[in-house]
């Protein structure tokens, strides 16, 4: 296993330019970034040992913005598996399957945390049931029933956030999802205590449950689910703004 923390890759967007002759060249941001990310990669390969690889390899991604803009963690992949296999990390970018596990901000130090290693049939092969198709927040769930909601949106119409409340929604939403209802102002519901706050790409929030199909059986009927979930939603935002929320299976994938 490798584990390297990098700068933050240029986006794809920013990476290239074509010349008037239409050849296509790095930015001088691109080279930059490739010098830096290049020289921590050969530097951490010799200090742990690890040896280039022809063999396919799983690449584990964690961003860490330097504020809460909206960026796409997939526009850093070109970047990224590039350096990495010009670093030494691997032969050839096609045997890199990257996934992108989680994102925060850390103004102090925007960065990527990588940990290459080795490709495990038994754990990442498809036949064994992980979802190589979907994002991080699906690589584990293979059926969640709920809601998608954009809490950067929601917060943006709603200035003071929970009507009424001194809480944000981001701040009641992160105490719900660590179940510290005691934290929370008066009027939470019982029965939405163990909806689970999921967080996807995106600012994305995923507002519902997840169950290991078909080896878990669901603890709710459709019914109760659509009602804890309806609770939950009303005590985060207006009226007006649930009943346009649509709930509903997100995912639905397992293996036969």
């Amino acid at each position: 296993m490798l584990r390297l923390s990098l700068p933050v890759p240029v986006s794809v967007n920013a990476l290239y330019l074509r010349t008037r002759w239409g050849k296509q060249i790095r930015t001088k941001r691109g080279r930059e970034w490739f010098a830096e990310a290049e020289a921590i990669i050969r530097d951490e390969i010799a200090k742990q040992h690890w040896e280039t690889t022809d063999c396919k390899v799983v690449v584990e991604v964690n961003t860490f913005w330097r504020d809460k803009r909206r960026r796409d963690t997939n526009n850093l992949s070109k970047a990224l598996a590039d350096a990495l296999e010009h670093g030494g990390a691997y032969l050839d970018d096609c045997k890199a399957l990257l996934r992108y596990i989680d994102y925060d901000v850390d103004r102090e130090n925007p960065r990527v945390d990588v940990v290459v290693r080795h490709f495990d049939e038994s754990s990442d092969g498809w036949k064994y049931g992980s979802v190589k198709s979907m994002d991080w927040y699906a690589a584990h769930l293979v059926h969640l029933y709920g809601t998608e909601v954009d809490l950067d949106y929601m917060l943006m119409r709603h200035e003071f956030g929970v009507d009424e409340f001194d809480l944000n929604v981001y701040e009641v939403a992160e105490l719900v999802k660590d179940g510290r209802f005691d934290e929370l102002p008066d009027g939470f519901p019982e029965k939405a205590k163990d909806v689970e706050i999921i967080s996807g790409p995106e600012d994305m929030v995923y507002i519902g449950y997840s169950v290991m199909m078909p080896y878990e059986k669901p603890k709710y009927t459709q019914e109760q689910m659509d009602e804890n979930i309806r609770a939950l939603l009303n005590y985060l935002f207006p009226k007006e703004e649930v009943d346009e929320i649509s709930i509903h299976t997100i995912f639905a994938t397992w293996a036969e």
